[in-house]
C-alpha cells in the first residue's frame, strides 16, 4: 500500500514510519500511524513488561477516549495519553494550539508514564526494551520526542538548490534559525543524504513546531 500511494500523494505534513512488529498481532488497528481526528502518531519504541503496566497506563486516559483505542499495542495507547495530557492545556472552546503547548503536554505525557514503566533506555540496544522514540501530528502542529531510539533533525539545508528560484527563500533556509521561526522541519532515525544539515537529537529532547512554523524546544528529563 505504501509503495502504491506514495507516488501519487503530495502534502506539506508528512509522516512515514516502516518498522517491525514488537507487540500485538499484525493487522491494520495494530499499524502505524494510528489515527484520531486530525492527529496521528508513530512510535519507534517498546515499553518492556508492557501487559504488567496496561491497566495503569490506560488509567491516564478519561474513560471516554479510551473507547477509540482498537488495537492491542503500547504504541497506541501512548499516543491517547498524549492527546489526554494535550486536551488538558487547551479551553473546550478553543482547538489551536502553539508550539510552546506541545512541548509541555509531551513533557507532561512522557512523565507520567515513566512514573509508571520507569525510565527508558538512553542508547538503542536490544529492541525489547523500553524506547519512547515518537512523532505526532495534525498536519499544522508537530512533535518530536527523542526516548532512546535514534532520531536526527533538520531545519536547514548547506545550499537549497532552489534558492534563486524559490519565493519562500530565506536566511533560515541556509543556516540555523535566529528568530525561532523555519521553512522546514524533518526528523528521521538516521540522517539522510542530499543537501539538508542533520543534528542528532539527545535522549529527553522534545522539539515541535506549530501552525505558524515557529520551534520550541524542551526536554522530558527536565
Amino acid at each position: 500500500l505504501f509503495r502504491r500511494v506514495s507516488g501519487v500523494v503530495a502534502s506539506e505534513t508528512v509522516i512515514a514510519h516502516l518498522r517491525k512488529a514488537t507487540l500485538g498481532t499484525v493487522n491494520i488497528a495494530n499499524t502505524h500511524p494510528f489515527q484520531f481526528g486530525k492527529w496521528v502518531f508513530a512510535h519507534n519504541g517498546n515499553i518492556d513488561e508492557f501487559t504488567k503496566f496496561k491497566p495503569a497506563l490506560l488509567n491516564l486516559i478519561p474513560p471516554q477516549m479510551q473507547r477509540y483505542i482498537l488495537g492491542d499495542t503500547d504504541s497506541e495507547i501512548l499516543f491517547f495519553i498524549l492527546l489526554s495530557e494535550l486536551k488538558k492545556l487547551l479551553p473546550a472552546s478553543d482547538s489551536t494550539v502553539n508550539s510552546k503547548q506541545l512541548v509541555d503536554a509531551t513533557r507532561s505525557a512522557v512523565k507520567r508514564v515513566k512514573s509508571i514503566i520507569g525510565e527508558f533506555e538512553d542508547k538503542h540496544s536490544d529492541p525489547k526494551l523500553t524506547y519512547l522514540t515518537f512523532l505526532m501530528t495534525d498536519g499544522e502542529n508537530f512533535i518530536a520526542h527523542h526516548g532512546g531510539q535514534p532520531l536526527w533533525k533538520s531545519t536547514y539545508k548547506s545550499r537549497c538548490a532552489e534558492r534563486d528560484t524559490c519565493a519562500s527563500f530565506s536566511d533560515e533556509c541556509e543556516a540555523p534559525t535566529k528568530t525561532g521561526i523555519v521553512n522546514h522541519l524533518l526528523f528521521s532515525s538516521e540522517p539522510i543524504s542530499g543537501e539538508n544539515t542533520w543534528l542528532e537529537m539527545q535522549p529527553g529532547e522534545i522539539m515541535t513546531i506549530d501552525g505558524q512554523m515557529k520551534i520550541a524546544t524542551g526536554s522530558s528529563r527536565a
